[in-house]
């Protein structure tokens, strides 16, 4: 489901902010983990399993290695083996589960690789901080959440573990932060909605024509449209992230 959709911003956003805002503190986490599983259903069942298997093997692998973080080659024996796992997962992600998905939209689709991107750094990132022994979360619900949660799935912005569960402790239901979050999510959907869709539709325009009858300065203009309609469109979901 994407982010500047009329389905997301005036359906789902205002639902799952009234949850966050009447739901009891220590009960929020709770309640976000479970909207980031729904809305990683939105992708299919066979994504949301896949996901929460690879969330499950990541959170056995992290444990494990702030177990023996005292055992210095052992530790860098399973993150190595951490790497891989997530690296091949976020490669066979793109060819399995995300290939032929609708949920994001027909340009935005393509970003649906960046996630599993996201999501494997995320994995390792974690896992690497427990390898250097820092403190960890050891609350798989909370692991989890960092791991999904939804805002920052597509596109970012990646953040650490640590500064995740800081942040999410320190997070106040105030009318003050809630505005500043509007203000930083409306910026993201200007970006996307008004330039990045806009920049889009003149490349999708000169795609759409017989390639002999273009001339090679209409063939730069739908070059450099595109690439600034990804850039915009990065950065525009990037700041709705923020903002949610």
């Amino acid at each position: 489901m994407e982010f500047s959709s009329m389905l997301f911003v005036f359906a789902v956003l205002p639902i799952v902010m009234t949850i966050y805002y009447i739901i009891p503190k220590k009960y929020s986490d709770k309640a976000l983990f479970a909207i980031s599983l729904l809305y990683m259903f939105t992708f299919g069942l066979k994504a949301m399993i896949a996901v929460a298997a690879f969330m499950t093997i990541n959170y056995g692998i992290y444990r494990l290695i702030e177990k023996v973080k005292h055992k210095k080659w052992l530790g860098i024996g399973l993150f190595s083996a951490d790497f891989v796992i997530n690296i091949v997962f976020a490669l066979i992600t793109r060819q399995t589960l995300f290939e032929n998905t609708d949920v994001l939209g027909s340009f935005s689709s393509q970003l649906s690789f960046i996630g599993t991107i996201i999501l494997a750094m995320s994995a390792i990132g974690a896992a690497d901080e427990a390898r250097c022994g820092e403190s960890i979360e050891k609350n798989f619900i909370k692991y989890g959440l960092y791991i999904i949660y939804f805002p920052k799935f597509i596109a970012g912005p990646y953040i650490s573990c640590k500064d995740f569960m800081q942040r999410l402790s320190a997070s106040e239901k105030k009318l003050e932060v809630f505005g500043e979050g509007c203000s930083t999510f409306v910026k993201g959907l200007s970006k996307k909605v008004v330039i990045a869709d806009s920049i889009y539709s003149l490349w999708y325009s000169v795609s759409m024509l017989d390639p002999d009858s273009i001339s090679v300065l209409t063939s730069w203009l739908s070059v450099l449209a595109f690439g600034l309609s990804l850039y915009f469109t990065l950065l525009g979901i990037t700041d709705m992230a923020r903002g949610i």
